[in-house]
């Protein structure tokens, strides 16, 4: 409410709405919203009122005291946030448009008990906003909400639809049915059959069955949010950009890259550091300078920094390694295949054509890892895989990714830990963000 009666908050929302729809109408090619992907059709309540604004959550847990501190686990909070999607660019990358939903401590929801009471009150509300409709001052007329998407790290997706929380064996993709130890198999000798609304609810139904402790088809349970008008954990938990491309395969293969040209005895480690040290970086790159990469580093096969560092030096390493970048046969290819890729999945704005294509995109780069890097194919190499999917049901990647919302967390950190209160910290953080 605090949000729609802000001065000019309906002007934007309605605006911004009606030139999307104009732009689709003039080019059905255009991907510009979740109204434009297939998932949209599927939504009864978005069928009834076309226009009716979109609302997005998203669930992440933070810690609020030192993370190599003995009580880590016990100040550990998960914050749930909502964004009003038909806000212009301009204003819904704003901090102050990201409304919190609700805190609670991580470890009070672990148990499906207090896991239901925490989540009923949010769903009644939810479900009575988008049944209902809101009335405010400030517009002559009934607003219409409809939920869309629940964006978040693929740990916290799988928990709140109710998967098996290890990727690292079983059934790990919440979009299909690929087991790990099938995970080295190309793309293009085998496809796997994506997850249906039909099959999931089965699914369900074994996994709660009493005395049963293994997941079913890669499900553990019943979603939380299973009484949520418009949720459903196969088509409501999309993928994240930032934590599959630019913390996950991107360092990967930064990795890859560097440690080839030692092998090949084109760099030493030395020489690599020398030259991240000695590289100018433009203005455009600057704020996201990424720290030095020294020896050890690579030793470790770690590249430290933020994913807007992490994802600035991989745009970057073609210059920054100019002299050698040609001869690393192994992994060149690879890296302008994922180039090409990322150039698509981060574009603002979509079209419906591109989708072909991007698929036999990341199915090659599927394929060349496990030709070339086997050892380093990790889960996020297969979710890769599934943007093309993602997209065409959804909308542009960009529009459900975590990176903005990110930067919300970081008031509530500091905001804990200048208040010295470890007594009741959702509290805490709660009244204080009100004020």
């Amino acid at each position: 409410m605090k949000t729609i009666n802000k001065p000019d908050v309906i002007t934007y929302l309605i605006g911004n709405l009606n030139d999307n729809i104009v732009q689709t109408k003039k080019d059905p090619d255009l991907m510009l919203t979740y109204r434009d992907g297939t998932g949209a059709k599927d939504n009864s309540l978005l069928k009834l009122n076309p226009n009716a604004f979109l609302i997005q959550l998203y669930s992440d847990g933070i810690g609020i005291i030192s993370p190599i501190g003995p009580k880590k686990d016990e100040h550990k909070l998960t914050l749930y946030y909502f964004v009003l999607q038909d806000l212009p660019d301009v204003v819904r990358s704003m901090l102050q448009s990201i409304g919190l939903v609700g805190i609670c401590c991580t470890k009070y929801l672990s148990l499906e008990t207090n896991r239901i009471k925490y989540f009923e009150p949010i769903i009644n509300d939810l479900n009575h906003l988008q049944t209902t409709g809101l009335s405010v001052q400030s517009f002559n007329g009934q607003l219409h909400f409809v939920l869309s998407l629940l964006a978040g790290d693929n740990l916290a997706a799988h928990e709140i639809g109710g998967f098996q929380r290890n990727f690292n064996s079983g059934q790990f993709c919440r979009l299909c049915h690929i087991s790990y130890e099938f995970r080295l198999t190309p793309l293009t000798d085998i496809s796997f059959l994506p997850r249906r609304v039909t099959t999931h609810n089965m699914y369900v139904q074994q996994a709660v069955k009493p005395f049963n402790t293994k997941p079913v088809a890669g499900v553990v349970g019943e979603s939380p949010l299973s009484h949520l008008i418009g949720f459903h954990p196969i088509k409501s938990l999309p993928n994240d950009l930032m934590h599959d491309f630019a913390e996950g395969v991107c360092p990967l293969i930064i990795l890859a890259m560097l440690k080839e040209a030692s092998a090949k005895r084109l760099m030493t480690y030395d020489q690599i550091e020398q030259k991240m040290n000695t590289f100018n970086y433009g203005m455009n790159d600057h704020s996201n300078k990424p720290p030095k990469i020294r020896a050890k580093h690579l030793t470790n096969n770690r590249i430290i920094g933020s994913a807007s560092q992490k994802l600035c030096l991989f745009k970057l390493i073609p210059i920054i390694f100019d002299d050698v970048i040609d001869q690393l046969t192994n992994t060149l290819d690879i890296y302008t295949c994922l180039r090409e890729i990322i150039s698509y999945t981060y574009s603002t704005k979509f079209r419906k054509s591109w989708l072909p294509y991007l698929d036999s995109l990341t199915t090659r780069f599927q394929s060349l890892m496990v030709h070339h890097l086997s050892q380093v194919v990790i889960s996020k190499v297969h979710f890769v895989t599934e943007y093309s999917r993602l997209i065409g049901a959804n909308e542009p990647a960009t529009h459900f990714w975590c990176m903005r919302f990110e930067g919300k967390y970081l008031y509530f950190k500091q905001l804990a830990i200048r208040s010295l209160n470890f007594k009741n910290p959702a509290f805490t953080l709660i009244k204080r963000h009100q004020l």
